[in-house]
C-alpha cells in the first residue's frame, strides 16, 4: 500500500508492513504437497484485496483481525485431516447396522449359554448320584401319607338302604351251611376222631350263631326303606335258618355217635343247654355236664354277680364268666385291682 492509500485507510504505516509480514509467513509455512482445509493463512490472502482497497476502515478491519486470530487459535486445536468414517459403514443403512449388531449380541449371548450348560454337564453326574442316593422307602411313605390325608378330608359315602333284616337272614342261613358241613364230616367214616370233637363244637357255635341272628331279626323293626311284607320275609328266612343249623347240629353229633366214637360228643356241651333252649334233655346227642367244661380263671371273669345261678339257672358252671356267690365275686374285684396297680405305676 502507499502512503496515500494508508491515510484514506487511517492505518499507520508500520501496522500494514506487520500485517503484510505476518500473512506472508503464513502462507510460506502452509502444506503444498496436498489439499488442506482453509487456513488462517488462506483466509489473510482472502483480505488483502480487502486491506489494500481504499475504502477500508479501520472500523471495518478490526473485526476481521479478530475473526483471523479465534481462526488460529481453532487451528491449533482441532487437527488439519479429520479421520471419516469407513465407507463401508457410511454406505449401510440403519436397519443393517441394527442387525448386525443385534447377530453380535445373539452370538455373546449363544458363546455364555455353551459355558453355563458346560459347568452344568460337569455337575449333573454328582446330582445324579445324590438323587440315587435318596431311598425309595421314603417315597413309599410320603404316597401312603397323601392317599391317607384325601381319604380324610374326602366327604364319606352316602347312607344305603336299611338292609339290616337282609343281612340277619343271611348271616343265619351262612351259619345254617357251615353245619351241614360239619355234619357231612362227622358222617365220614374215616374222619379222625381227635377232629371230632372240634368239629362238634364248631357246628353248635355255628348253630347257636343262626339261632342269635333270628332272634336278633324277629325283635328288629320295619325298615324304613322296605315295606313290611318284605321284612316279614327277612324275618321267616332267619328262623327259618336258625332252625336247620339246629337240626344239622344234632346230626352232626348222631353222626358221629353212630360211627362208633361217641367219645367225641361225650365231650362236646349242649350250647342249647346252656342257654335253657335244649327241649331234649336226656336225650340230647350233647352232654349237658358242665364238668366237661373247662374252668374259666376268676381273673377272666367280669365284676358283675351272676344272676342266673341267684335263681338256680345258670347251666354253664365254673366256665361261667360271671362271679357265683359274694365270695367269689369279692375275689374278682381284689384281682382286677391288683392288674390296674403295676399298670398305673407303669
Amino acid at each position: 500500500m502507499d502512503e496515500e492509500a494508508m491515510r484514506v485507510a487511517g492505518m499507520k504505516a508500520g501496522h500494514v508492513r506487520l500485517l503484510q509480514k505476518h500473512l506472508a509467513s503464513r502462507r510460506a509455512d502452509a502444506p503444498t504437497a496436498k489439499a488442506a482445509p482453509p487456513t488462517a493463512a488462506a483466509a489473510s490472502q482472502a483480505l488483502v484485496p480487502v486491506l489494500e482497497g481504499p475504502a477500508a476502515g479501520l472500523q471495518t478491519l478490526a473485526p476481521v483481525v479478530e475473526a483471523v486470530q479465534s481462526a488460529e487459535q481453532l487451528l491449533q486445536i482441532v487437527p488439519a485431516v479429520l479421520t471419516r468414517p469407513p465407507t463401508e459403514s457410511a454406505s449401510k443403512p440403519v436397519s443393517d447396522l441394527l442387525e448386525r449388531a443385534r447377530a453380535d449380541f445373539r452370538e455373546q449371548k449363544a458363546a455364555r449359554a455353551a459355558e453355563a450348560g458346560a459347568a452344568g454337564a460337569a455337575e449333573e453326574p454328582v446330582q445324579r448320584r445324590a438323587q440315587s442316593s435318596v431311598p425309595k422307602e421314603a417315597e413309599v411313605r410320603y404316597i401312603a401319607a397323601l392317599r391317607a390325608a384325601r381319604a380324610a378330608v374326602a366327604e364319606p359315602d352316602a347312607a344305603g338302604p336299611d338292609d339290616t333284616l337282609m343281612a340277619l337272614a343271611q348271616l343265619a342261613e351262612e351259619s345254617a351251611q357251615l353245619v351241614a358241613t360239619a355234619a357231612s364230616f362227622c358222617a365220614w367214616p374215616q374222619a379222625d376222631p381227635r377232629q371230632l370233637a372240634a368239629v362238634v363244637d364248631s357246628a353248635q357255635q355255628a348253630a347257636q350263631r343262626a339261632q342269635w341272628a333270628a332272634v336278633a331279626a324277629v325283635a328288629s323293626g320295619e325298615s324304613a326303606d322296605h315295606d313290611k311284607e318284605w321284612s316279614q320275609k327277612m324275618r321267616r328266612a332267619a328262623v327259618q335258618a336258625a332252625e336247620v343249623a339246629e337240626q344239622y347240629a344234632r346230626d352232626c353229633a348222631k353222626a358221629a355217635t353212630s360211627t362208633g366214637r361217641p367219645q367225641a360228643v361225650a365231650r362236646a356241651f349242649c350250647k342249647f343247654h346252656t342257654e335253657g333252649r335244649c327241649l331234649k334233655g336226656p336225650t340230647c346227642e350233647f352232654s349237658h355236664d358242665v364238668g366237661v367244661l373247662p374252668t374259666l380263671p376268676l381273673a377272666n371273669k367280669l365284676e358283675l354277680p351272676c344272676c342266673f345261678f341267684a335263681k338256680g339257672q345258670c347251666n354253664r358252671g365254673a366256665n361261667c364268666p360271671y362271679p357265683h356267690g359274694e365270695e367269689e365275686l369279692t375275689e374278682v374285684i381284689r384281682l382286677k385291682q391288683a392288674q390296674m396297680v403295676p399298670a398305673a405305676t407303669i
